[in-house]
């Protein structure tokens, strides 16, 4: 949809249907005058030459100058400039006008021999016709300036489109990672326990504010330290076990060196998915070399067909592609990344 910023008389001009008429109108009134001088300028020093030859030259030129524009707009740049083909375009535009200035050209011989004059040709007709090329050539290329404005406003309204939605779903996605389950649990437990276990419920509403600081902060980045995510994790876990009155638990082994850079909250979906189903004993395993990473998370007495990971797959196929395998079985779940 056109904004208002546009609104002015050449946008309008250039681009609105309703100037559909008043563009042609234009077009046609400007390139007339233009034939027209080009036969006056060619032939009017030879007064030997009818004038209404000259005018009908003029006219003739005129018309076929219209025609290879209109040849250009709904042909060529109509069929080259969408796809981004601009070499064909261009090759194409040259022979077109090419053929226009030989045409041209061996009108204005042929013209001249029937008036008993007689014109050399040599290197100054050469450089004659490469100039009437390349004005020709940008006369005709210009014809097609709407296509590229219009076409330059739809890049910019597609644009802003998916900036628009990119940035709907960072916040959707931020709601999504803050489950306000989670949130109203660990808040509930921390309230139980303020007065009781007052060291504990400062370490809870710690552990908590480090996790809310990863998913707004950390997660905005590209890549993030792969400690950062298994801290994240397991103060997670941690969490999620105070809440469930330490029906769950859980172990988390790193083998290898974890200062590697990844993807943010590349395998906390993953647990949060499990978590859903209330399992009683999760086993999580990262092992690190120099180009991969292996995460596994196995679960005891819980069957993970329950756990629906079809979005989370599509996500990291579309943005990571080739570089993360994932493998599922009937209790454990393992992603292979690779890193170089």
């Amino acid at each position: 949809m056109i904004t208002n910023r546009y609104k002015n008389l050449l946008f309008d001009l250039l681009a609105q249907p309703e100037f559909r008429v008043w563009r042609h109108v234009f077009l046609i009134g400007l390139l007339i005058p233009i034939g027209l001088s080009q036969s006056f300028f060619v032939f009017n020093s030879s007064t030997v030459i009818p004038t209404s030859t000259i005018y009908g030259f003029g006219i003739s030129l005129a018309a076929i100058t219209i025609a290879l524009v209109y040849f250009n707009i709904y042909f060529l740049a109509a069929h080259f400039l969408p796809k981004s083909e601009y070499a064909g375009y261009v090759v194409f535009l040259l022979l077109s006008v090419s053929g226009f200035v030989i045409l041209k050209q061996t009108a204005e011989y042929w013209i001249f021999s029937k008036a008993d004059i007689i014109r050399e040709f040599n290197w100054i007709s050469v450089l004659d016709g490469l100039s009437n090329l390349v004005l020709y050539a940008i006369c005709v290329a210009s014809g097609s300036i709407t296509i590229s404005f219009k076409r330059w406003l739809a890049g910019n309204d597609r644009i802003e489109s998916l900036e628009s939605k990119k940035l709907k779903n960072s916040i959707e996605e931020i709601r999504n990672r803050i489950n306000p389950r989670f949130l109203y649990a660990t808040l509930n437990n921390a309230s139980e326990k303020v007065k009781s276990e007052p060291e504990q419920t400062s370490d809870t509403l710690y552990k908590l504010s480090e996790l809310l600081r990863y998913q707004l902060y950390d997660c905005k980045r590209n890549q993030v330290l792969l400690d950062s995510d298994i801290r994240f994790i397991r103060n997670y876990l941690i969490l999620e076990q105070q809440n469930s009155k330490n029906t769950l638990s859980f172990t988390i082994t790193v083998t290898g060196e974890r200062n590697k850079f990844i993807p943010p909250a590349l395998f906390t979906p993953w647990i949060e998915e499990i978590i859903i189903q209330h399992p009683t004993e999760l086993n999580v395993k990262f092992d690190i070399d120099d180009c991969n990473i292996r995460f596994e998370c196995k679960v005891s007495k819980m069957d993970l067909s329950l756990c629906n990971f079809t979005k989370t797959e599509k996500k990291l196929e579309l943005i990571y592609g080739n570089n993360i395998a994932v493998s599922k079985g009937i209790d454990s779940i393992a992603l292979k990344l690779k890193t170089c």
